[in-house]
């Protein structure tokens, strides 16, 4: 295919009309067929992912006008723990809304309960029997 054919097919300025060229030429079929020796699915997850790490905000972009909810990254340890002790959940809580939410997104969306567990090694209990006055 010869590349000047293929800019000129590009020039489109709305998805609809671009989407449209790209289903009456064919030449994403002839691009996704000529981008390696896989099949055609393999190609297009190659060209996808390539596409995204190259140009990763238009990617992100074009995911979230799908619908797609992409998972950028984990919820620290500290803000983790700020959020259940705010809330006021119990540790059973956690676990059981943390394990729906694994399953309905398919990853997790804290860190581990370990790193959150972590946090409380060192930490000092306050002593509540005890009361200190000073004298005036």
């Amino acid at each position: 295919m010869v590349l000047s054919a293929l800019l000129y097919r590009f020039q489109v300025a709305v998805i609809d009309n671009f989407k449209r060229n790209a289903r009456a030429t064919g030449w994403l079929q002839e691009v996704l067929t000529d981008a390696g020796v896989g099949s055609l699915e393999e190609n297009a997850q190659w060209t996808i992912q390539h596409l995204g790490d190259v140009y990763s905000d238009s990617f992100i972009a074009a995911a979230c006008n799908l619908g797609v909810l992409l998972h950028s990254k984990e919820m620290d340890a500290e803000s983790t723990c700020a959020m259940w002790e705010e809330a006021n959940v119990a540790l059973q809580g956690q676990r059981i809304i943390l394990r729906h939410l694994g399953k309905f997104f398919g990853h997790r969306s804290t860190v581990p309960e370990q790193k959150i567990r972590e946090l409380e090694l060192g930490a000092l209990l306050p002593i509540s029997c005890q009361v200190r006055e000073e004298s005036q």
